[in-house]
């Protein structure tokens, strides 16, 4: 399968990323700061983009079977939009036209 992951740089989509890794699958991690990525591996591609951009994202969500979210960012108060709001209006619209469902 080939799984692209979002946040791949966090606590969670390492280990998300370790175990697709470990049992076969192709990953694509789309991150903003590759060099924070400290995995290696035959199939494990990583890429940079900008999560707050769908013409950023499209070309990494083609030809993907499943798109995974790990995606955190910090607490905000106070505040009606945040990131995970922000991010998903680029992030489906890319899905939408890569045809990921």
């Amino acid at each position: 399968m080939k799984l692209l992951v979002l946040g791949a740089t966090g606590h969670t989509g390492q280990l998300l990323m370790s175990q697709a890794l470990e049992q076969g699958h192709v990953v694509k991690a789309v991150v903003r700061t590759p060099s924070k990525l400290t995995i290696q591996h035959d199939n494990l591609k990583v890429v940079k983009a900008n999560i707050f951009s769908a013409n950023s994202l499209l070309g990494h969500f083609n030809e993907q079977d499943v798109i995974v979210s790990c995606l955190a960012f910090p607490i905000r108060l106070f505040s009606g939009l945040t990131e995970y709001t922000e991010s998903m209006k680029a992030i489906i619209p890319a899905m939408r036209k890569a045809e990921v469902t």
